[in-house]
């Protein structure tokens, strides 16, 4: 259970008086190894934005949980992971209502770039620009088709119906 202490505890009071109808969320995300394609356990994973700085602790599957209350129009965050054995990593994150799910962050190996999936507004704004090679490969692919599927054959004379050699036959 999340627990609220000192400032924590006076900015959640001032910003949810008793009788408040705003609802914790819980989100979730999975920590995983680059390399070997395994969970991370016990990694310490930290979330900050908005005023608020929580963190938690992987579970051995890798997944982590935080439940706060992000408002209504949701929030930017950044996670941060720091685990022994591997450098520290941070992404920012956006937070609503509508997707509790952070998805996979990938750390280590000997990629400089992070392959994790985007947080939820990254992801539509990407979302169609994935579209666009494969409507290439598409019509390539139905250009070779076509080009194969009308090869004009030989127009055979009337000499070579009769004569398959094409000899003249008298």
């Amino acid at each position: 259970m999340l627990r609220l202490h000192g400032d924590m505890l006076r900015l959640y009071k001032i910003h949810n008086p008793i009788g408040s109808t705003m609802q914790e969320i819980t989100y979730i995300g999975r920590i995983i190894d680059n390399k070997k394609q395994a969970p991370i356990s016990g990694a310490k994973v930290l979330l900050k934005g908005d005023g608020i700085s929580i963190y938690t602790y992987t579970d051995i599957e890798g997944i982590y949980r935080f439940r706060i209350i992000p408002g209504s129009r949701g929030m930017d965050a950044t996670i941060t992971v720091e685990t022994k054995g591997y450098s520290p990593y941070s992404r920012s994150v956006y937070l609503s209502s509508q997707d509790q799910d952070l998805g996979d962050i990938k750390i280590g190996g000997s990629s400089s770039s992070p392959s994790d999936r985007p947080s939820s507004r990254s992801e539509r704004n990407n979302r169609s620009s994935g579209f666009f090679p494969l409507v290439i490969l598409i019509a390539i692919a139905i250009l070779i088709f076509v080009a194969f599927s009308n090869r004009t054959q030989i127009n055979q004379s009337p000499r070579n119906q009769n004569n398959p050699n094409g000899n003249l036959v008298r």
